[in-house]
């Protein structure tokens, strides 16, 4: 789910109006309205008017978006699909995490309340586990490091920084219009996992009778799958002064920690190797006012000679640094896994040539993308600028969107003497990769798609009150700026998981912005038809545009193809899109590691190094 701070929040909200029916305005009477700003009276107004002159709206209406990959963002805590049945139950099952021992999760901790302020790296993952290493203040090691993971606060009273940790989250995006987004990772709450069993016990698939469907082996580890995420921001929310942190984590690699302790096991013989994994650590901080006289900041431990430290009332002259960071990321620390797919693919290979004097070992790894067409559709879209009741012709901007998951395939093929002996692809992370067209711009107010591609800029470098693609001869005009122009192909590698997460942002001339919306059985900002429909003309109600519009905004029934009144609907020439056939996938070779040589004589490698030291090639 994807979280907006409260002050970004963006509401759709629903009011009365006095409309004046049959002209070209609807407006709101002052005295009866106390608007907070510009946005909030477009919004009230717009929802009034669009009832108003097409009625009652289905509460199933959704405008024809799909929210299903929505939904699936960020955490999915329905474990029992994660390594069975995959997160629909019809796509492939992940490669679910195995437990960690207690030797390795008391290796980790030990590592971060031992090295103070470390430097940490960055990994780039969008399906990942979240798996609980360690909460803070539970196993001290004093002994040999400064780490208290307890703090001073401006009462005296001593805080313990994770128990003041509500959640974490993850993915911190900042948007075009400076709003910031973050996923919760649910079930950590509180710095513990409070999920019930359902959550806890999942199931990889593994029976210990496999001839006994009751004898499934369990995780015992918490742990969260997050999905369509991202591992480029961490974050925390302090129930100190209710603050969102994103800057007070670190990432770990696991090699860096083996090196620190190279055992692989403990005294008793349980497996501490932590090599090949990554490891998010955090570093509680309260809130960062100089507030001496209240309980709403921490102090650092040992900062009293600090040149930034101040003197706390009511403490006797007690000198200290404002904030609880101590530089020691240990107050909460979890394992991050990416969440590979289980299967594999089947491409034909070249299986090299045969060395009749000794074994020749050819090893070749190809990086394929493997991408499936999941969603499409054409975009029409209301600025909310004029709210008029013949303006409502839904083509203030107009584009095409073709949404992709794509998953990656890394293969690898290992031939001996022209013979085949290993054939592995392994599916890596799948991400969501898509397209965008625009075909129009019939509004006059800047508007942004996908950020920070305005409309009319695209079309032409037109300014903002050009209307491009709505009209075909001067005559027809309500103004005396329009235009023409082909259909311009915004970019092809965008991220986004469905068309309604697109954003399309409107300017207005107060300085204040609108993202356009297309919210369940609301009035909506946008709707979304098939590839290849035609919009309406330029100050066209859409419903003299589409016959029966108002059963389709009464019911939901999809009314797309047909029901046109031919005379009212643009039609650009260069618009000769058409749907693509959803489901579709296509494999492409991204880059080719190899061929690469090696030879055995005797049973070792004279070059290269290869034999003995890969778990793909078998032997004959």
């Amino acid at each position: 789910m994807k979280l907006r701070n409260t002050m970004m929040k963006k509401s759709i909200l629903k009011g009365a109006a006095v409309l004046v029916l049959g002209g070209l305005t609807a407006s709101c009477s002052h005295d009866e309205f106390e608007y907070s700003s510009v946005v909030e009276q477009k919004v009230k107004t717009y929802e009034a008017t669009f009832k108003e002159v097409y009625g009652k709206i289905d509460p199933a209406q959704t405008w024809g978006f799909d929210y299903t990959n929505v939904t699936t963002r960020g955490a999915y805590p329905n474990a029992n699909n994660w390594g069975t049945q995959g997160v629909t139950g019809s796509e492939q099952p992940y490669i679910v995490p195995q437990p960690l021992t207690d030797a390795q999760k008391d290796k980790v901790r030990r590592w971060f309340q031992q090295h103070k302020n470390p430097q940490g790296t960055a990994i780039h993952y969008t399906d990942f586990f979240v798996q609980q290493v360690y909460k803070g203040h539970t196993n001290l090691d004093g002994a040999n490091s400064d780490c208290l993971e307890e703090y001073t606060a401006g009462n005296n009273t001593t805080v313990i920084g994770s128990n003041q940790m509500d959640y974490l989250t993850a993915g911190l995006v900042t948007y075009a219009d400076n709003t910031q987004g973050y996923d919760h990772i649910y079930n950590y709450n509180g710095a513990t996992y409070s999920g019930g069993a359902k959550n806890i016990d999942v199931w990889d698939g593994t029976l210990t009778n496999p001839d006994d469907w009751n004898s499934k082996v369990y995780h015992s580890d918490q742990i969260m799958l997050m999905m369509q995420s991202s591992t480029e921001s961490f974050g925390f929310h302090s129930s100190q002064g209710s603050v969102e942190h994103h800057n007070k984590y670190v990432i770990i690699p696991g090699d860096i920690i083996q090196q620190w302790d190279t055992s692989l096991t403990d005294a008793s013989g349980e497996n501490a190797d932590v090599s090949g994994m990554w490891f998010v650590g955090f570093d509680y901080e309260a809130l960062l006012e100089n507030d001496t006289q209240t309980n709403k900041f921490c102090i650092y431990p040992n900062t009293a000679d600090s040149p930034n430290a101040v003197e706390i009332a009511n403490t006797g002259g007690m000198k200290a640094v404002i904030g609880a960071a101590d530089g020691y990321y240990s107050d909460w620390i979890v394992r991050i896994t990416p969440g590979i797919l289980k299967g594999s693919v089947n491409i034909p290979v070249d299986q090299g040539e045969v060395s009749d004097d000794r074994t020749t070992i050819v090893t070749t790894v190809y990086h394929y993308e493997s991408s499936q067409l999941v969603e499409q559709g054409r975009v029409f879209c209301e600025d909310l600028g004029k709210i008029t009741t013949n303006d409502l012709d839904f083509n203030d901007a107009v584009f095409d969107a073709y949404i992709y998951r794509v998953t990656p395939v890394t293969r690898t093929v290992i031939a001996e003497d022209g013979e085949l002996v290993s054939d592995i692809s392994v599916n890596g992370t799948p991400f969501y990769r898509s397209t965008i067209v625009l075909l129009a711009a019939g509004g006059t107010l800047p508007l942004s798609i996908a950020g920070s591609y305005e409309v009319h800029d695209v079309l032409g470098n037109n300014a903002t009150n050009t209307i491009i693609n709505t009209i075909t001869d001067a005559s027809g005009a309500y103004r005396n700026v329009w235009t023409t122009h082909d259909p311009v192909v915004l970019g092809t590698n965008f991220s986004y998981s469905s068309i309604v997460e697109i954003p399309v942002r409107v300017l207005y001339s107060s300085g204040e912005t609108l993202e356009l919306t297309a919210a369940q059985g609301w009035a909506p900002h946008k709707i979304l038809v098939p590839i290849g429909t035609k919009w309406a003309k330029e100050r066209v109600n859409i419903a003299n545009a589409y016959t029966n519009f108002l059963d389709y905004v009464g019911s939901s029934q999809n009314f797309w193809e047909g029901n046109i009144v031919a005379a009212n609907i643009y039609s650009h020439p260069a618009d000769t899109y058409q749907p693509l056939a959803t489901g579709s996938t296509t494999l492409q070779l991204v880059s080719t590691e190899g061929p690469t040589t090696t030879y055995r004589d005797n049973g070792s490698t004279t070059s290269g190094g290869y034999e003995g030291e890969t778990v793909l090639s078998r032997r004959r």
